[in-house]
C-alpha cells in the first residue's frame, strides 16, 4: 500500500528479505520498472542500503552494473566496506579517503562479486596501497589465475616505487602460484611491471625462466646475454 511504502519499518524489513515488492533494481539508476522506486527519502538512508546490499538478491541485482552508493555515504566506511565486498567496482566511486582505507580495499579483493573482478578495480585504491606488499601479496592469493592468462593487474601497481626485497617476494608469490596451479603456459608479460634492478637480479629471474623459458624476455640486457 502507499502507506507501507513510505513505512520505514516496512520497508526496512521488505528489504531485508524480498526487496522485490518494490521492484528488481530500487537504488539502480537505470531501473527499467520505475513504478516500484523507492520513495527519495530511502534512496540515500543509511540503513537502508546497508539492509538492501545484505540481501541475497543484491548481487544477483547488480551482476553487470555499478551499484550507485548515494554520494552522501561514499564517504561511510561501514557503508562502503559492504558495498566493495559484493561489488567491487564501487570502489571506483568511494571517497579518497576510503581508497586509502586498507579494509575497503580489502573487501574488494575478498569481493564475491563474480562480474567485476577485483583485479580491474585495484586501479582505484591509493597510491599508499598500490604498493603495500601485504595487500598485494594477499591479492596474489585470492587471484584465480586462468591457464594462459597472466598478471594484468599488476599494471596497476607501483612495484618499480618498492625495494628490491619487497619486489622478490611479490614476483616469488606470483611464481608460486603459476607452479601451484601447474599453468605453465600463463603469459610472463607481468614480469614488465617490475623494476630494472629486479629483473636485472640473476636469483630472481633465474626462478622466472626455470618456470617458463619464454620469461627470459623480460630479463635485462646483461642477464640474456650471460
Amino acid at each position: 500500500t502507499r502507506e507501507e511504502h513510505h513505512d520505514k519499518e516496512f520497508v526496512m524489513k521488505a528489504l531485508s528479505t524480498k526487496h522485490t515488492v518494490f521492484g528488481p533494481y530500487p537504488f539502480s539508476s537505470n531501473s527499467w520498472n520505475t513504478f516500484f522506486q523507492l520513495p527519495e527519502k530511502f534512496l540515500s538512508n543509511r540503513d537502508a542500503v546497508l539492509a538492501y546490499v545484505s540481501n541475497k538478491e543484491f548481487q544477483n541485482d547488480f551482476r553487470n552494473e555499478l551499484f550507485e552508493v548515494p554520494e552522501k555515504l561514499r564517504d561511510d566506511k561501514e557503508v562502503m566496506l559492504a558495498v566493495c565486498n559484493k561489488n567491487a567496482a564501487a570502489l571506483s566511486i568511494a571517497s579518497e579517503r576510503l581508497k586509502d582505507d586498507r579494509d575497503v580495499v580489502l573487501a574488494v579483493i575478498h569481493s564475491i562479486d563474480p562480474s567485476y573482478r577485483f583485479e580491474t578495480n585495484l586501479k582505484y585504491a591509493s597510491q599508499r596501497l598500490r604498493m603495500d606488499k601485504e595487500l598485494i601479496l594477499e591479492a596474489i592469493r585470492s587471484f584465480d589465475l586462468v591457464e594462459g592468462e597472466e598478471f594484468f593487474w599488476f599494471d596497476h601497481l607501483l612495484l618499480r616505487d618498492m625495494s628490491l626485497e619487497e619486489e622478490k617476494e611479490i614476483l616469488d608469490a606470483a611464481l608460486n602460484l603459476i607452479r601451484d596451479c601447474k599453468h605453465s603456459g600463463t603469459s610472463f608479460g607481468f614480469l614488465r611491471h617490475f623494476s630494472t634492478s629486479l629483473r636485472d637480479c640473476e636469483e630472481a629471474m633465474s626462478k622466472a625462466v626455470k618456470l617458463n623459458l619464454c620469461s627470459i624476455h623480460w630479463c635485462s640486457r646483461k642477464l640474456r646475454v650471460s
